[in-house]
């Protein structure tokens, strides 16, 4: 791993925001400390205006491209038509409003607590002006990279920009720590608060919600460790050793390429993009670090931009490294504001041609509804517009995203309950920033964030009480996800809500794949394979073609489609069929103990993927199964016929409703 990527992951001098000299792969589990525990810091939104002044740059000579947004514009959630929610008896809205209207109507006579909207009443105090959102947004991503980081002009003379670059140190503070010193305050701020798991909490449970499921070696882990230990250090992933890891990154090479090497040199940026996504899934599959992956893919369908696409090409897998990976368990204000000026996302909502003549308010929707404060905060058309204009002015350029003062609408905004002077053209970084902040730290996105993990780890429909301590949770700890995470997992509810999730696609294939104890092997193609598989199956990873990322409640996957892909992947996978290049020891793995006969295969095979004896109602159908396959009653040890017995009752099982719910 380390010869594979060692300390030029990403290259050293590599464009980008967050390419600031050398730096370690984020997959490698031993280049440095864990980035998801900052230093101690001061506020960015405290800190002193940065001694770089801004220069007024002349228009793009280009001028600004058509807005049209991305590949969902025009469909039915955007439908560019009357937005003006204000009016009750307005019945216009687009259909994804008046569904959350539904929504909200019938919670609230379900559970006698209305959603609380946003509307409009007294102020939230608003966050002081004074730093540049350069400063704030990097330090935010240097932090999770155990620096911090500020703005430096950069660009060239007469460019008259302000380029938004990352550099190591504390210049952002005025005071120098050495790397030694940097590392031991990184490391004091790294161990895992405990967790107090209640009583009684069934571990197959556990591990059935906060992995891509469950092995025998987690197993032995957790019986070793304890589950409360074993959970504390999923929580603290950089000091886990990650073999698994390493072996998938290792398959996929051209990961490193920074965006002007892959313009340059490869011809196929689809086949490209697919490796992204295809190394996502062999980490969900193999990495040591379960719980990170876990939330690697929650912020992936958060802050979704679609792999492959035909946008944000060449910066895609950086926002995947600088942005998701080095944020997955930091701050989610520090994941908001990165993500905000990131290429990737500046050019797939089309803001980096968002100025003040035109605005574009693909993105500043997106925000609202899907980021931060959420469908049910009422939002009207005019928030939107006056978000997009308060976050116009950023650019790219040579794939780093730069902030032009002259691109930048100036005027007071006001929208929701947030409100600011925007008198300046060289403050617009400013006022961006602090409506970031207040977005992130809102209780409306509070609420937001609360359900949407709920329904994750816990159940399609949460209860309200748990929804309430989490978003408390979140605001109490400066939008910290870990304590959130932490009060999720050791609540009743939790542990209650066992068999009370379904299996998405790629849930059911990163369990398979896992209980079938098959490895990475050398070979790409066979990552390739399945991912392929996925997307017959309608969850290619990272690859929901809309901002909302993929459902997460059952209803959305109830397809005989699907169900047949799973079962035809199942069947090549236990058998040993393909994908080829697997290290794949099935069938024979499945029945260590040699059965010769059908009930014993079932008894076997059963103990192995399920952990327990067959139920009458499976042993009935796989004994049916085995009978329609003409199978003797005699199956010799080794020999064809065994091993398709093997191969039919694991089929079977793993498309069992008891294993297809976690």
């Amino acid at each position: 791993m380390s010869e594979q990527y060692g300390s030029s992951w990403p290259p050293a001098g590599a464009p980008g925001p967050y390419r600031a000299g050398p730096a370690p792969s984020p997959y490698d589990p031993h280049a440095r400390p864990s980035p998801y525990a900052p230093p101690p810091r001061p506020s960015p939104y405290d800190a002193p205006p940065s001694p770089v002044p801004d220069v007024q740059a002349p228009p793009d000579p280009a001028g600004p491209r058509d807005d049209d947004g991305p590949e969902y514009d025009g469909g039915p959630e955007y439908d560019g038509g009357p937005r003006d929610d204000d009016d009750p008896g307005h019945d216009d809205a687009p259909p994804s409003r008046r569904r959350a209207r539904r929504e909200r109507a019938d919670r609230t006579a379900r559970t006698g607590r209305a959603t609380r909207p946003v509307r409009r009443g007294p102020r939230l105090p608003r966050v002081p002006r004074g730093v540049a959102v350069s400063a704030t947004v990097l330090a935010a991503i240097a932090a999770a990279r155990g620096s911090d980081m500020v703005q430096k002009g950069n660009a060239a003379p007469g460019d008259g920009v302000t380029e938004l670059t990352a550099t190591v140190g504390e210049a952002a503070r005025g005071t120098s720590v050495d790397a030694g010193t940097l590392a031991e305050q990184q490391r004091s701020r790294t161990s895992a608060a405990p967790v107090l798991l209640p009583k009684g909490l069934d571990v197959e449970h556990l591990l059935s919600r906060v992995t891509f499921g469950a092995t025998d070696a987690l197993r032995n882990e957790v019986r070793t460790q304890g589950a409360a230990a074993w959970l504390a250090r999923q929580l603290e992933p950089m000091s886990l050793p990650d073999p698994g890891g390493g072996a998938v990154t290792a398959l996929f090479p051209r990961l490193r390429l920074t965006p002007a090497q892959i313009e340059a040199n490869v011809t196929d940026q689809w086949e490209f993009q697919c490796e992204l996504a295809a190394a996502h899934l062999g980490l969900a599959i193999w990495s040591s670090r379960q719980l990170f992956e876990m939330m690697v893919a929650f912020w992936s369908d958060h802050f979704a931009i679609p792999c492959p696409g035909d946008r944000a090409v060449l910066t895609r897998h950086l926002f995947d490294s600088d942005v998701i990976r080095r944020g997955a368990l930091g701050r989610f204000e520090d994941l908001l504001q990165a993500s905000a000026i990131h290429p990737a996302m500046l050019e797939f909502f089309d803001n980096d041609v968002s100025t003040p003549d035109r605005p574009n308010e693909n993105y500043a929707r997106v925000l609202l509804e899907h980021h931060t404060v959420g469908v049910f905060g009422d939002i009207t058309d005019q928030d939107v517009r006056q978000a997009s204009l308060l976050l116009t002015g950023f650019q790219i350029k040579d794939h780093v995203p730069r902030f032009v003062p002259l691109q930048h609408s100036t005027g007071a905004v006001d929208i929701l309950d947030f409100s600011h002077p925007n008198d300046s053209a060289k403050g617009g970084r400013d006022a961006a920033a602090s409506f970031l902040h207040h977005l992130a730290t809102h209780p409306a996105t509070a609420d937001h964030l609360a359900r949407k993990l709920a329904v994750r780890f816990v159940s399609d429909d949460p209860p309200e009480a748990l929804l309430r301590r989490l978003a408390r949770t979140y605001l109490d700890n400066d939008t910290r996800i870990v304590p959130v995470l932490t009060a999720l997992l050791s609540s009743p509810e939790f542990a209650a809500s066992k068999g009370r999730k379904l299996r998405r696609p790629l849930e059911r294939l990163t369990a398979t794949v896992r209980a079938l104890g098959i490895g990475p092997g050398k070979d790409a193609e066979a990552l390739l394979e399945l991912h392929s598989m996925l997307a017959r199956a309608g969850q290619a990873p990272l690859g929901h073609p809309g901002p909302e990322g993929y459902p997460d409640v059952a209803s959305a996957w109830q397809s005989p489609a699907a169900a047949l892909e799973h079962f035809s992947a199942s069947a090549g996978l236990a058998h040993g069929w393909w994908p080829k290049g697997l290290s794949n020891p099935c069938p024979a793995a499945l029945a260590r103990s040699g059965p010769t006969t059908g009930a014993a295969v079932i008894d076997a095979v059963a103990s192995r993927l399920l952990r327990r004896a067959p139920t009458p109602a499976e042993r009935t159908a796989a004994t049916g199964l085995l009978s329609a396959a003409k199978l003797p009653a005699s199956l010799p040890a080794g020999g064809r016929e065994q091993k398709e017995a093997i191969g039919l009752v694991a089929t079977l099982l793993l498309n069992s409703p008891s294993y297809v719910m976690r």
